[in-house]
């Protein structure tokens, strides 16, 4: 039990940035959650008895999902999966104990969500600027993003960390959730003032879509090659097939040709595509769908 309370109570002590990150992913992204400071409050109030009676029952029910990889014909995975639900002994779980995570749908907006740091000797504040744009199951808007973050993430460091040395940890990153929306992050840690980090941000954004304009044909190009043949590069290792395989079926698309998919969207992409994505969601001033969450 003092381990798990410790675990729980390093979290309070994490970098700003990465707090932000995952209260923000919990609150706006992923239901159901429990945070660790509701999980923590309820420690005290476990007993040991708990603990023996919940081993007796945790199997009693479950939902899982299994990846068999290697020299397997189609029935042995499948006789590998029976071997595995008989080991468990269990009952299939219910429907409706079994919720997947899902996206909260962020209506079109601006949206502030604040989080405060439970660390009163910590100096560093943090601002993730999150911008909802394209379908995740869309192949075209994936790499047109993926090309998009490419661009605005070396922009980015060098305005705000090299020149404005605003803090060590910036920069941008893309996610998705499921079958959701992608997300383009811009993410700031310094020990500037929050609304001063987020200003800077605004400002990088109004200034980003004469970057696109004037951003060099030859050197996107390059960078669409650069892509497609990390996106080709061969596997090396049974681990690395497997992940490859697992991340579909942990996401629940079962999209198994999403990589195939995204190399020859890669060919069409061009660069007035990604301005489009720029300006479509992004741009404050142009944005059709402006769904932004700080």
């Amino acid at each position: 039990m003092t381990k798990i309370r410790q675990d729980f109570e390093n979290i309070k002590f994490e970098k700003p940035v990465y707090q932000l990150i995952r209260e923000k992913n919990k609150q706006l992204d992923m239901v159901p959650f429990a945070s660790a400071s509701s999980l923590e409050q309820l420690l005290d109030q476990v007993t040991i008895k708990d603990v023996q009676k919940h081993i007796e029952t945790v199997f009693s029910a479950v939902y899982f999902k299994m990846l068999v990889v290697g020299n397997f014909e189609p029935a042995e995975a499948a006789d590998a999966a029976q071997q595995v639900n008989q080991m468990l002994k269990s009952q299939p779980l219910p429907a409706h104990s079994h919720m997947p995570s899902r996206m909260v749908n962020i209506e079109p907006g601006h949206y502030i969500y604040r989080h405060m740091g439970e660390d009163p000797n910590m100096l560093n504040n943090a601002v993730v600027a999150t911008f909802y744009c394209g379908i995740a199951t869309n192949p075209t808007d994936r790499t047109t993003m993926a090309l998009l973050v490419q661009i605005a993430k070396d922009q980015f460091f060098d305005q705000l960390r090299t020149k404005e040395q605003l803090g060590y940890n910036v920069g941008a990153s893309t996610n998705s959730f499921n079958s959701g929306r992608l997300a383009l992050k811009l993410r700031v840690q310094g020990e500037s003032n929050p609304t001063y980090l987020l200003q800077r941000i605004d400002s990088f954004i109004y200034g980003f879509q004469q970057v696109l304009v004037e951003f060099d044909t030859v050197q996107f190009n390059a960078l669409v090659n650069s892509i497609a043949s990390k996106a080709n590069e061969q596997l090396t290792s049974v681990d690395a097939e497997a992940n490859r395989m697992w991340t579909p079926i942990e996401e629940a698309t079962y999209d198994f040709a999403r990589l195939a998919d995204e190399v020859e969207s890669l060919q069409r992409v061009r660069l007035d595509d990604v301005l489009d994505m720029w300006d479509r969601y992004i741009n404050p001033h142009t944005a059709v769908t402006y769904a932004r969450v700080d």
